[in-house]
């Protein structure tokens, strides 16, 4: 249960990075 548990906090943890790099990347397109 923890190791399945800590894989699928890993796994949306780096989900969230992702959004956020896009994120910011897409404004820094904008801004340019």
């Amino acid at each position: 249960m923890k190791r399945e548990y800590r894989y699928f906090d890993l796994i949306l943890g780096a989900f969230v990075a992702v959004l956020l790099i896009s994120n910011i990347a897409s404004t820094k397109i904008i801004g340019i």
